[in-house]
C-alpha cells in the first residue's frame, strides 16, 4: 500500500490539483496584467520593478545577471523563477556573490518582536495582512502588488471545503500528509491563536497561506522567495542568511559558479533527515519532509524525497501495562527516495 501511495495515488493527487489551478489561472485575464506588472513579450511578470526597487534602496543589491520569468520564455507549461539571463555578454554569478541583499525595509516582518530563531509569529502575520490591505499606498507597493496577484489554489488548507473533504476521505488519517497537520491549521493558529477574523476575511486568509509559502521563518523577502526548490545535489547552487537581529538584511549567495541560462535554486527543506548538507549551513532551519512541502506550497517535490509514515500498534494484550492507562503505541517508519 506504501509503495502504490508513492508511485501513483499521491502524484494522481498532485495532477488533480495542477489541472484545477490551470483552470482558474486561465478562466479570466492573467492577475499579473490585470495588476499592471511589468511582464516580458509573451506576458509573463519580469520582476523589473522589483528589482529597480531593491536596487534603489541604500543596501540593497540584485545581481545584474540574475533574469526572473520563465524556463523557457513563453512557454507557459515551465516554472516561474530566478535565472541567470541567457542573454549574450551575461556574466555568470561566481562562487560567493551575492545573488540579492535585501534591506529590512524592503521585507515584512514581525518588527523589533523578530528573533533569528522564531518560526511562527503573529505580529509578522497582521503586518502582512496590514501591508496587503494598504495595497498601492503600502510602502512596499512593488513588493505588495506582486503578492496580491499569487495563485494559492495548490495549497490544501486554501481548497474549497469539498475538495478537503475528498482529499481528508482518500488518506483516510493514516497516510501523509495527516489531517491534523492541514484541516484546521488556519482556524488554530491564526483566528484562535492571532485572533483572526472568525468570519474568514478573504485578506487575512491569503495572507496566511502567502506566509505558508513564501515567507522564510517570519520573514517575507521580495526576490529571494521567488527561487524555486531543489534538493538535488546537480540543481541546488545557493545558500541564504538571515537577519541575525532586527535592522539587519538578508542575503541570498550563490554557492557555486552558476553559469548563464541556469535556474537559480533554493531548498525549502534544506536541513531535512534525508539531507547530506553541511548542518552548519541550516541557516533557515527548514526540516520539512516531502508531505509538508505539498502541504505549504501545494507541489511534490521531485528527488530526494523524505517521507516518515505512522501507524498505531495494538497494545491491549501487552501484560507489561500494569497502569491501567490505555496509550496507543506508535510506530514510525523513516525513509529516503532518491531517483536511483
Amino acid at each position: 500500500m506504501m509503495l502504490l501511495y508513492l508511485s501513483i495515488l499521491f502524484p494522481c493527487l498532485l495532477a488533480a490539483v495542477q489541472v484545477q489551478s490551470s483552470e482558474t489561472k486561465n478562466s479570466a485575464e492573467s492577475p499579473i496584467v490585470a495588476a499592471g506588472l511589468p511582464t516580458d513579450e509573451f506576458g509573463d511578470y519580469n520582476g523589473s520593478d522589483l528589482i529597480s526597487w531593491v536596487n534603489s534602496s541604500p543596501q540593497g543589491v540584485v545581481h545584474p545577471s540574475v533574469r526572473i520569468g520563465r524556463e523557457i520564455p513563453g512557454d507557459k507549461s515551465t516554472l516561474l523563477g530566478l535565472f541567470v539571463s541567457s542573454d549574450p555578454d551575461t556574466e555568470p554569478i561566481e562562487k560567493g556573490e551575492i545573488i540579492a541583499q535585501v534591506p529590512w525595509d524592503l521585507m515584512i516582518h514581525p518588527g523589533n518582536k523578530y528573533h533569528h530563531e522564531t518560526f511562527f509569529s503573529c505580529r509578522a502575520l497582521k503586518n502582512i495582512v496590514e501591508e496587503l490591505k494598504l495595497g498601492d499606498q503600502s510602502k512596499l507597493a512593488p513588493y505588495v502588488r506582486y503578492l496580491l496577484t499569487q495563485n494559492l489554489d495548490g495549497i490544501p488548507g486554501y481548497w474549497s471545503e469539498p475538495a478537503q473533504e475528498f482529499f481528508s476521505f482518500v488518506l483516510d488519517d493514516s497516510l501523509p500528509p495527516f489531517e491534523e497537520k492541514w484541516r484546521h491549521d488556519y482556524a488554530m493558529k491564526w483566528i484562535k491563536n492571532c485572533g483572526g477574523d472568525p468570519n474568514i476575511d478573504p485578506l487575512e486568509r491569503k495572507a496566511y497561506f502567502l506566509a505558508m509559502s513564501r515567507d522564510e521563518d517570519t520573514l517575507m523577502v521580495p526576490i529571494y522567495d521567488m527561487a524555486n526548490h531543489s534538493n538535488d545535489a546537480d540543481k541546488l547552487n545557493t545558500l541564504s542568511y538571515k537577519p541575525t537581529s532586527p535592522g539587519d538584511f538578508f542575503q541570498f549567495v550563490a554557492a557555486r559558479k552558476i553559469l548563464p541560462g541556469e535556474q537559480i535554486y533554493n531548498s525549502y527543506n534544506r536541513c531535512n533527515y534525508c539531507s547530506d548538507a553541511d548542518f552548519e549551513l541550516c541557516e533557515t532551519f527548514s526540516w520539512n519532509r516531502t508531505p509538508d512541502l505539498f502541504l505549504e506550497f501545494g507541489f511534490v517535490e521531485d528527488f530526494p524525497q523524505t517521507w516518515r509514515f505512522e501507524y498505531e500498534i495494538d497494545s491491549s494484550d501487552d501484560d507489561d501495562d500494569d497502569d491501567g492507562d490505555d496509550y496507543p503505541q506508535i510506530s514510525v517508519t523513516a525513509f529516503c527516495l532518491d531517483k536511483n
